[in-house]
């Protein structure tokens, strides 16, 4: 079954990459706390180059959401996103031609533990 799954990871690589554009991933790691200000100091910025795309969603999408309980605001976009060397998370941020974007959700989809792409709701 990996075999599968690889080659439905290879896909949606090359789909990716021909249909959509870089995508820069940034997140700040590590750091110490100045227990008296509540400063950080010492981050160390990370930032990785995956590709994705940027779409609207659906009228579906956005009102199952909802009845989900999970708010789409009309501003928000959703950025499938290939894999990369880890996995986004919600404190990252994303940039798109140069519009800087804050992820709200992230939905995986990992069968048999292949990360094939990522799915983040986006707002600005």
């Amino acid at each position: 079954m990996s075999a599968f799954y690889d080659r439905q990871a290879a896909t949606a690589q090359r789909l990716l990459a021909q249909f959509g554009q870089p995508v820069t991933v940034s997140r700040v790691t590590g750091g110490t706390e100045d227990p008296l200000t509540g400063e950080l100091t010492g981050q160390t910025p990370e930032s990785y180059t995956p590709n994705g795309v940027l779409l609207n969603y659906s009228v579906k999408e956005a009102g199952d959401s909802r009845a989900a309980g999970n708010e789409i605001r009309t501003s928000d976009r959703k950025l499938l996103l290939a894999p990369f060397d880890v996995d986004p998370v919600v404190t990252d941020s994303v940039t798109v031609d140069g519009s800087e974007w804050t992820i709200i959700r992230i939905k995986t989809l990992r069968p048999a533990g292949q990360t094939l792409l990522h799915e983040i709701q986006v707002r600005k």
